[in-house]
């Protein structure tokens, strides 16, 4: 499997980072220790600073539960031949609930950090088809979420969206028509190449717009074929002028494997004042590969 999605004149940019790659390497010899947890000079050790592997937004969590049969639906998609990093953050939780609306609280990073919380970078690839057309578009998707405690007094396993950014104009316009101020940009790049040992792929994405351009490289370990789960994502909520919004998702994934990845945030003004880490840091970081379907729907 090899899949290219460019647009960007600086297309180079992705392949200039090869010796990043070689390193990055899940069985690269000198460049990691044993654990291949962290290499070089941005190493990080685990920490309660740090969100754990339980911020994967797909088939970890349950959304919700909480009945639809009275909500309207207002856009939906299928999402095919994906593949999709989930990069967890900590950042300080004070100014991060003052992004968030009123009702929302964001939830402490952990029981030693309650000063902190955490923000998911969700970063995808598929074949997007909109509201049930026949027509599959290759897209790159990039969204930022902050976990929550509560919504309105009741607790919720939810985020609320802080940003969106994506390749496709018309899910971009779709979701801005609804009230969500998603941003089309064609700069943004993904790349999926399978190495030649058919066992490793160079996944990379380089996205811009909505304040949180990041850069991502990552080696990944290739998911087994199967089985394949069907889970229901976390849910991600808006409040839109519309009125209170929910996006989920129904995932049919291959089982979930990790990647050592090198991620650079230092371009995403929305965030890089909220870090309680590095702007740029290398660990594993949940991969998936699939394909789902999404909803989004008016509370």
């Amino acid at each position: 499997m090899t899949h290219i999605s460019l647009s960007r004149s600086t297309v180079g940019k992705l392949f200039s980072i090869a010796s990043v790659l070689a390193c990055a390497g899940v069985f690269a010899a000198g460049c990691a220790p044993t654990g291949g947890e962290a290499f070089g000079s941005t190493a990080q050790a685990a920490s309660d600073d740090e969100p754990g592997p339980e911020d994967n937004i797909r088939g970890v969590q349950s959304p919700d539960h909480e009945d639809s049969r009275n909500h309207q639906e207002v856009l939906t998609t299928r999402e095919q031949n994906c593949y999709e990093f989930n990069i967890p953050r900590g950042t300080n939780r004070v100014a991060t609930q003052a992004l968030l609306p009123e009702g929302y609280v964001a939830a402490p990073l952990s029981a030693t950090s309650p000063h902190l919380t955490s923000v998911v970078f969700i970063d995808y690839h598929c074949d997007i088809a909109i509201d049930r057309q026949q027509q599959f578009r290759s897209t790159t998707v990039s969204f930022v979420g902050v976990r929550l405690a509560s919504r309105y007094g009741v607790p919720t396993n939810g985020y609320y969206i802080l940003a969106l950014t994506t390749t496709n104009p018309i899910l971009a316009a779709r979701y801005r028509q609804i009230g969500i101020p998603a941003v089309f940009d064609h700069d943004s790049v993904s790349s999926d190449v399978l190495r030649a040992n058919g066992t490793e792929a160079d996944v990379a994405f380089d996205i811009s717009g909505a304040g949180i351009d990041h850069f991502l490289t990552g080696v990944t370990r290739e998911p087994a074929a199967g089985p394949i789960s069907n889970t229901a994502s976390v849910p991600f909520y808006y409040e839109s002028s519309e009125g209170s919004l929910r996006l989920t998702f129904a995932n049919h994934l291959r089982p979930a494997t990790t990647a050592l990845t090198t991620v650079d945030f230092s371009g995403a003004s929305l965030i890089v004042p909220l870090l309680a880490s590095p702007v740029r840091t290398t660990s594993r970081f949940t991969f998936l590969r699939g394909s789902w379907e999404g909803r989004l729907e008016v509370l």
